[in-house]
């Protein structure tokens, strides 16, 4: 996302990040996961949960810095 950095985060998104920065979460491949993974706000783990088969999923330097920058923004 560092070539994005200015990126307007749709509340969905911004959401989803806010979730994930308390700690890491399994969710299925969604459009919201996807547009997340395309921006390099989260990544995949590597790990996937035995009884949904959903990946989990970490925020990035770059998802903690976009979140930063718009709860400042926010306030």
């Amino acid at each position: 996302m560092d070539g994005n950095s200015d990126v307007n985060l749709k509340l969905t998104l911004l959401y989803r990040l806010r979730l994930l920065a308390g700690t890491s979460r399994y969710y299925a491949a969604t459009a919201t996961t996807k547009q997340l993974l395309k921006l390099g706000l989260i990544e995949a783990t590597g790990r996937i949960h035995p009884d949904s088969q959903f990946c989990e999923y970490a925020l990035t330097v770059a998802g903690r810095r976009a979140l930063a920058r718009r709860e400042t923004e926010d306030r």
